[in-house]
């Protein structure tokens, strides 16, 4: 995960529509809801602090994120 003022590198997140009710009526805009499962605006930034926890062996690491069929999550 980048600082937000490395928006030219392409290494940026932020928060994102999660639904498509939540995107501009003008133009074609993908959410976060388009394979069907449904995640909050910013899952991206919270992935990416669970990675860092993992990393940094605060947590136990994973490979199933939520909505997993076994029931495991990581958020």
């Amino acid at each position: 995960m980048a600082q937000f003022d490395e928006v030219d590198e392409g290494t940026a997140f932020y928060k994102v529509a999660s639904t498509q009710n939540d995107v501009p009526a003008e133009g074609k805009w993908l959410s976060l809801d388009a394979d069907g499962t449904s995640v909050p605006s910013d899952w991206y930034l919270r992935l990416c602090g669970e990675a860092q926890k993992m990393m940094h062996g605060k947590i136990e690491i994973r490979s199933c994120r939520i909505g997993c069929p076994d029931g495991t999550s990581i958020i």
